[in-house]
């Protein structure tokens, strides 16, 4: 029992790793994007919608030379179908689960597999999200590794 209650916790924080991504491009109060750069820059692009739009975004500031984008274009062009079926299992994963939560009869065994499933999903997620990024920031310099790392410092939130 306690191995899956440290499952289904890997599953959340993970879960609150992914999904944070979300909060990105939040709306302030009155509505308006308080990125607004990010709502235009992205809308509708393949890259966005299977987890690289920010990382095009923030490598974009950083000068990257024509090699260096065509080797970046080429990694991301290579990384998007696995991208694709990742999220397209999770959305399965997640219908899953959600169709389990809301069936007249409770399986709390169904329901631990299939979060044990989502779990496995997202950890599988981060994982080649961090060898995509990974491979991309080998092809920085040093000066262009140093900028990422402070850009992506000052955008933590206290």
């Amino acid at each position: 029992m306690n191995k899956y209650l440290k499952l289904a916790g890997l599953g959340l924080l993970s879960s609150a790793l992914v999904f944070s991504t979300a909060s990105y491009a939040q709306r302030d109060q009155d509505g308006q994007p308080d990125r607004p750069h990010c709502d235009k820059q992205h809308k509708g692009s393949k890259d966005a919608r299977y987890g690289f739009g920010k990382m095009k975004h923030v490598l974009s500031n950083l000068d990257l030379t024509a090699s260096q984008e065509k080797e970046i274009d080429a990694i991301m062009a290579e990384s998007r179908p696995t991208m694709k079926s990742m999220h397209e299992a999770m959305k399965d994963s997640r219908e899953k689960l959600r169709s389990l939560m809301t069936s007249n009869e409770y399986d709390a065994d169904a329901v631990q597999q299939a979060a044990n499933e989502q779990a496995n999903l997202m950890a599988q997620q981060i994982v080649f999200m961090a060898q995509t990024k990974a491979r991309v920031f080998e092809l920085l310099t040093t000066e262009q590794r140093q900028e990422l790392v402070k850009k992506m410092e000052s955008r933590k939130r206290p």
